[in-house]
């Protein structure tokens, strides 16, 4: 988690969000400085956490429909994403063609980071 890993670990993390910051930000960060609202959202999203419980400790790590999602076996998880992304890319009106990017985005990441953890265990 946050406090395992190194400033220079989270800065890249970040980065994998699309979210740039220096290793000092992060290391202030790690060590009590303030953070933006905008920022910790960020750094929430990058460890797939609620914004609440990184900064207050409290209230649920994650979301209720995370955990449920986490839940399931594996290849139903990518039965769900593929569902979610279909509804997305076809319920979106032209002009939330942004919004709909950032959630293929967000897919996508989470198809990623499944498939990492796939390769983990075997």
């Amino acid at each position: 988690m946050i406090a395992k890993d190194s400033a220079g670990a989270v800065s890249r993390k970040l980065a994998v969000e699309g979210v740039s910051v220096s290793y000092q930000a992060v290391h202030k960060w790690l060590n009590g400085g303030g953070i933006t609202d905008e920022m910790l959202e960020a750094l929430a999203r990058a460890y797939r956490v609620s914004p609440a419980w990184l900064k207050y400790g409290e209230g649920r790590k994650r979301e209720p429909l995370q955990e449920v999602f986490e839940a399931l076996p594996d290849d139903n998880r990518q039965q769900v994403l593929d569902f979610i992304r279909y509804q997305v890319t076809m319920s979106t009106p032209l002009a939330a063609r942004e919004q709909t990017a950032r959630y293929l985005a967000m897919i996508d990441k989470i198809r990623t980071d499944m498939d990492g953890k796939k390769k983990g265990r075997k």
